[in-house]
């Protein structure tokens, strides 16, 4: 199909000056142009870090006036969620469920339409966070056009089919794969310092590699002095909350989870609530396990906003996953004031600071964790004062450092920022796009075809 519509692609290539003849033109022209920024991802409606993180990026960029968009394949008629405003859909001309995740679907898009909808963008970069068939596409588009390509490595498919599937030729063949995709990019932004180290070691070029910063909404995620009376309204009667939030997955680690209440119920039974916040494959397996022990709640899948409660009447984050890159719910119960329990693999022992917001795990021993979780009972019980001095550490900690803006500065630079452009203006100029996602999902029927694609 591809060969088929080379020539196509050819004329289309050269409807768009190359950036090197085409930057100097335009700088001459009007001193004032502001480049623009497609970003594209295979997933945007699912439970992981990276649909969430991506839609705050789009969200965000609307309100400090970046000239970005969000690029994705999805059948809009399934999405949970409205897509932010600044969103680009093309509609998928086939799907495939993702092996082992039965809800979530990867969408196949037409090579012609992006490379189309690109060039009548005029976009100036391309940025990629998912390889999957979105991601390839982007990149064989980007090459062709001669544009910079960014890419940022959110997911370490190699550990996830280890942990899952415990298949080592299988994850040797997907880090081969996801790497030499990676490998092609200008630049690769990696989620944490372990990450870096990890692809100068599979042959990456130092130069190319950097930190992706992350944001969080720091008016959403904050402690409260007056938390919703959660914990007596779903008559759980311990007097210690644990929390789990994310994707209910063996790739998480959760038969530690469940092994560590157990342990709980078994030498304090009833002290200890155990809260799991998410949806996934595994879910069903772990009810069942998990049935007959005290105070355990499944909330399912939630939105920001009510897992915002959760953390605010939570006393501790427990996330014994070892495959997560960065892991932004570690960030988000630091935000709440919540310290966290980690692992020693991965980003998420990135996110803390040791022994002041939370513990490094070395071992998945029950008994260890168990134990680190009591330490953190008996603060909590007898020295009230330095549980409280704990938790604004955990606060203050995020709230120092972690706006949005040194994201848009690494990855976007000024070059993208519109002058003097509101974000109601920046809507009124995108709102006679046809292919523009608007978050109307209550009027699907009437209103599906001005969400894709041309």
């Amino acid at each position: 199909m591809t060969l088929l519509a080379a020539p196509f692609i050819g004329s289309m290539r050269h409807q768009m000056l190359k950036s090197s003849i085409k930057q100097p033109l335009i700088e001459n022209i009007n001193q004032q142009h502001t480049q623009k920024a497609l970003w594209f991802t295979d997933t945007i409606d699912d439970l992981n870090g990276v649909s969430v993180t991506l839609r705050q990026i789009a969200t965000h960029s609307i309100k400090h006036g970046y000239n970005l968009k969000l690029v994705t394949c999805v059948d809009i008629r399934q999405i949970k969620a409205p897509l932010p405003d600044n969103t680009i859909n093309f509609t998928p001309i086939n799907e495939i469920v993702t092996p082992g995740y039965n809800t979530q679907k990867i969408g196949f898009p037409s090579l012609l339409r992006m490379m189309k909808e690109i060039i009548r963008q005029q976009a100036d970069q391309i940025i990629i966070s998912t390889p999957g068939p979105l991601g390839l596409g982007a990149m064989l588009c980007a090459k062709l056009l001669n544009l910079p390509i960014k890419t940022v490595y959110h997911t370490d498919f190699a550990e996830q089919l280890m942990r899952i599937a415990n298949e080592p030729m299988l994850a040797k063949m997907a880090d081969v794969a996801v790497n030499a995709f990676y490998k092609q990019a200008d630049t690769v932004f990696a989620p944490s310092q372990f990450y870096i180290d990890k692809l100068k070691a599979s042959g990456f070029e130092e130069r190319k590699l950097s930190i992706f910063p992350r944001g969080i909404d720091l008016d959403l995620y904050r402690p409260t002095n007056k938390p919703e009376p959660l914990i007596r309204r779903h008559q759980l009667h311990g007097d210690f909350t644990l929390l789990f939030a994310g994707r209910i997955s063996e790739d998480k680690n959760l038969s530690l989870l469940s092994e560590i209440i157990k342990l709980a119920n078994k030498n304090a039974s009833g002290a200890y609530n155990l809260i799991i916040a998410g949806d996934g494959p595994d879910l069903h397996k772990l009810k069942v396990e998990l049935a007959t022990e005290k105070n355990v709640l499944f909330t399912g899948r939630i939105g920001a906003e009510e897992l915002v409660e959760w953390y605010q009447n939570t006393d501790l984050l427990v996330f014994p996953s070892h495959t997560d890159t960065f892991g932004m719910v570690v960030l988000e119960a630091q935000a709440c004031g919540v310290p966290c329990l980690v692992t020693t693999t991965g980003g998420p022992k990135e996110i803390i600071i040791a022994e002041q917001t939370g513990h490094i795990i070395r071992l998945d021993d029950p008994h260890h964790w168990f134990s680190k979780i009591q330490s953190y009972r008996n603060i909590k019980t007898k020295e009230p004062m330095r549980w409280k001095q704990l938790k604004r550490s955990c606060s203050e900690h995020v709230h120092n450092q972690n706006s949005w803006q040194p994201v848009f500065d690494a990855v976007l630079s000024n070059k993208c920022l519109l002058p003097n452009i509101s974000s109601k203006k920046i809507d009124h100029l995108d709102s006679n796009e046809a292919n523009l996602c608007k978050p109307e999902l209550t009027k699907k029927s009437k209103t599906t075809s001005r969400h894709q694609a041309a």
